[in-house]
């Protein structure tokens, strides 16, 4: 398998165009009940945490740990949460820097007949040990489809930062 290289700014943007597409497939696989999943996961990221010094590239691999819970009452209203965590996910630089990859992203979609609102939040973090740096990024992200197929993207918060 090929790894993907990903920039904090194409990790943004990412984190936008999953968001829509899950929240539109949630809606649309709305059934009583819960999922559990465990997928591989194999990603490039770029740390650039320290100035003066080359970014670091870090290939994490592991498990992404996924949940899915839906509930539907008898007057159509459909309440989706999904939640998605990493299992093991670590890799090395080529300095020889270990990263662990942490963090949580999850959305609640609620679709009631004036629309669906989806609320997202991604922590994404990638953790270095012994001095390396940390990537830390945090996005809260609401969606709001109406009837009439107005979509409204809300961004609550966007931070990337290096700890």
């Amino acid at each position: 398998m090929v790894a993907k290289r990903t920039t904090p700014r194409a990790l943004l943007g990412l984190v936008i165009a999953i968001g829509c597409q899950l929240s539109t497939a949630s809606i649309a696989a709305a059934q009583p009940g819960n999922v559990v999943t465990v997928i591989p996961l194999d990603r490039t990221v770029v740390v650039d945490c320290a100035q003066g010094v080359t970014p670091s590239t870090v290939v994490l691999q592991g498990r992404l740990h996924t949940s899915l819970t839906t509930v539907a009452n008898k007057g159509g209203d459909v309440l989706v949460r999904e939640a998605f965590t990493p299992v093991g996910v670590s890799g090395v630089d080529s300095n020889g820097n270990v990263y662990r990859g942490a963090g949580t992203t999850s959305s609640i979609t609620l679709t009631i007949p004036s629309g669906t609102r989806t609320t997202s939040i991604n922590n994404f973090l990638v953790l270095g040990r012994g001095g390396a740096g940390n990537l830390v990024i945090h996005t809260v992200l609401s969606y709001l489809l109406q009837t009439d197929g107005t979509v409204q993207v809300f961004v609550d918060r966007i931070s990337v930062s290096c700890r």
